[in-house]
């Protein structure tokens, strides 16, 4: 589905620019084509790439719930935060936070989650205490993770 939704977006945006460029093969001048068609165009064209932004951001969300609906669901603490890129001026640092975990078995798992950009200093998240879900119990398989919360 998010596939989908991403190449509505990108046939948007290129039948924005691929369009104006064909009107002298259909026999339409480009000022005709500037007078009349060009404003419900770029109309048409922000409608669908920003309507297909706001489904890619539900869906991603249910898409998350969906792949872990039927996993485990174990506490861990956060051994390191990793920081993907540092930031500097206005861009804020995105971090990796890996996580460990005893999962039923018992077997402690090892899971990495992208937490992304944030404004906030997330060293201090060391050694706090997530909630995340898995749907395997191989210790290496650092992706198989969805963040639920933070306990403390």
């Amino acid at each position: 589905m998010a596939r989908l939704i991403q190449c509505v977006i990108l046939g948007s945006v290129v039948g924005g620019v691929a369009l104006p460029m064909l009107a002298p093969l259909a026999g339409i001048e480009v000022g005709e084509y500037l007078r009349h068609f060009l404003g419900w165009q770029l109309a048409v064209t922000a409608v669908l790439v920003l309507g297909g932004m706001a489904l890619l951001s539900v869906v991603e969300g249910r898409l998350d719930e969906a792949v872990y609906a039927d996993g485990h669901e174990s506490v861990g603490r956060i051994d390191k935060v990793i920081i993907t890129s540092p930031g500097g001026g206005e861009a804020d640092a995105s971090y990796d936070l890996m996580v460990s975990a005893v999962a039923p078995g018992p077997v402690t798992i090892h899971r990495r989650i992208t937490w992304g950009t944030t404004p906030a200093n997330m060293t201090y998240r060391t050694g706090h205490r997530v909630r995340i879900r898995h749907n395997t119990l191989d210790p290496g398989n650092s992706r198989d993770v969805m963040f639920v919360e933070f306990l403390n």
